[in-house]
């Protein structure tokens, strides 16, 4: 038996059951929507992300006054940076998890 990375209880591996648990819901929720207490699945956080990193949604001022339906909507540069950060950090987990080489860190905080 180890110690669990985030709390410091018993875990066979990095994680205790209830961290796996906490952090299969919020990768779950990233993906596939937080579920709501009707038992259905909200929209996703990556996908509401997207949405704003093309400016598929209307946010702020322009929903409220622009009237004008045929003018593209704005690209959003800062969520477009966000969601390719989310993007590049699933895909490393994925990696990293397949090849079972190393641990997970969080750069920056973990690593000098």
């Amino acid at each position: 038996m180890s110690e669990c990375q985030h709390c410091g209880c018993r875990a066979q591996l990095f994680l205790c059951q209830s961290c796996t648990s906490d952090l299969r819901d919020m990768l779950r929720g990233l993906v596939e929507g937080q579920e709501l207490p009707s038992g259905h699945r909200g929209a996703s956080w990556l996908q509401y992300l997207t949405d704003a990193a093309l400016g598929q949604t209307r946010l702020g001022v322009s929903v409220r006054h622009s009237t004008d339906y045929t003018t593209p909507l704005p690209f959003n540069k800062t969520a477009s940076d966000l969601l390719n950060e989310a993007h590049a950090m699933l895909a490393r987990w994925v990696e990293i998890v397949n090849r079972n080489a190393e641990t997970l860190a969080i750069l920056g905080k973990d690593q000098p």
